[in-house]
């Protein structure tokens, strides 16, 4: 498998280590094997050519990436702690946005005004707790793919959508007004 370690080792280029879904959606994997190699941040630019839209999932308090001035997203849960967290993080970044995980509209969750307020940020999707998503990991299947009609599944496309600037108009139906009641 081609990694993200291959490329820093200059074995590949970003484009031949790149791995491109049938949904179009391009993902570079990271190796779990402890090599030392410069920090991934030095290979932005070779991405960014490579995508419209380039999303690195990368620990909290990370200073490399913050030193990029690239503009970012913040995902976190929506409890107090991981949100002071956030603040802390936000307060050192150029932020986009924020994206709420595991979301279970729990009394002890922040609300998204409170969030946002509270951050300097606009909500751009809130993705709620979803117990499928084990089974879509064990199957090693994307939740989006093993479940398009649940309310999770809705919820990552909207905020996908909202990252690129595009409306979303979601195939699932609501139920009628007396199925609701």
């Amino acid at each position: 498998q081609n990694t993200i370690q291959d490329v820093l080792l200059n074995r590949l280029s970003a484009g031949q280590a790149v791995y491109t879904l049938a949904s179009r959606l391009k993902i570079l994997f990271s190796s779990l094997a402890d090599v030392e190699t410069p920090h991934p941040s030095v290979l932005l630019p070779a991405l960014e050519e490579l995508a419209e839209l380039v999303i690195i999932d990368v620990p909290a308090h990370d200073k490399d990436w913050l030193k990029t001035k690239r503009e970012v997203v913040l995902v976190s849960q929506s409890d107090f702690p991981s949100v002071l967290n956030l603040r802390k993080i936000a307060l050192q970044a150029k932020v986009k946005g924020v994206v709420l995980n595991r979301v279970y509209s729990e009394p002890k969750e922040l609300s998204v005004k409170n969030v946002a307020d509270f951050v300097h940020a606009t909500v751009l999707g809130c993705i709620p707790e979803e117990p499928r998503l084990r089974e879509s990991l064990r199957v090693g299947q994307p939740l989006i793919e093993l479940y398009p009609e649940l309310n999770t599944t809705s919820a990552f496309k909207r905020t996908a959508a909202n990252l690129m600037n595009i409306e979303y108009h979601s195939p699932l139906k609501s139920p009628p007004l007396l199925a609701r009641l």
